[in-house]
């Protein structure tokens, strides 16, 4: 779905956000915190979802990081659809379960953190996975 971009001028410290509004969301099939992949031109980024009762139709709101990765300007349109979930979440739940990662696992994971696929809350989770299971 193409949809009409909003430069909010907002920082989150690093992740990159998308704002759209729950009939946008609905139509996407995109729920609040799911991943969604942001197309301009030859650049792709995957954003977290952010759904807003109040955010005008057909309309995606950036925060500064993801406009800085896209290279966007206000009112340029964007494809948008639900991204695929990182390979890396599956290692993250694997070790929440007790269970212990190969190399490649976690490689995955730390590739995943750098180029900011995983949220704060992900990241968290897997860090204290490894202080409990070791």
């Amino acid at each position: 779905m193409d949809l009409v971009v909003e430069l909010l001028n907002i920082t989150t410290g690093g992740n990159r956000v998308a704002v759209i509004g729950q009939k946008t969301a609905s139509l996407l099939g995109v729920h609040s915190s799911d991943r969604i992949k942001i197309t301009y031109g030859l650049k792709t980024v995957v954003a977290i979802a952010n759904i807003a009762e109040h955010f005008s139709e057909n309309r995606i709101g950036l925060f500064e990081e993801t406009e800085a990765a896209l290279g966007i300007k206000r009112d340029e349109l964007v494809g948008v659809e639900l991204a695929a979930l990182p390979e890396s979440l599956f290692n993250i739940r694997a070790k929440l379960h007790g269970e212990r990662l190969r190399e490649k696992d976690i490689v995955a994971i730390v590739c995943d953190v750098v180029d900011r696929r995983l949220s704060t809350v992900e990241i968290a989770g897997f860090l204290t996975a490894l202080s409990i299971m070791g």
